[in-house]
């Protein structure tokens, strides 16, 4: 379990985790922002990419649409993709 969501590989991709509420996810994701920016003004992609993970699960967590941080080149699974796998 990572900041309050838990992965999953269902179409759903992320499920949040009861008990987590939207104040604490909303703080969460404003924090992992702040990192992000951060890591990206020192050009630590590492960081970058942690935060990138942990942003999108705690908006998937809330409800709003997916950031899709095109800078770091990552290919984020959609539901098409998990329902097209064999």
């Amino acid at each position: 379990m990572l900041w309050g969501v838990s992965i999953s590989l269902s179409p759903g991709l992320v499920e949040p985790v009861r008990g987590i509420g939207d104040s604490r996810a909303w703080r969460a994701m404003r924090w992992a922002w702040r990192e992000y920016r951060t890591a990206r003004l020192f050009g630590d992609k590492d960081n970058m990419t942690e935060k990138a993970f942990k942003i999108r699960m705690l908006q998937e967590s809330v409800g709003i649409k997916l950031s899709d941080f095109s800078e770091l080149g990552i290919v984020w699974p959609t539901e098409l993709d998990l329902a097209i796998k064999p």
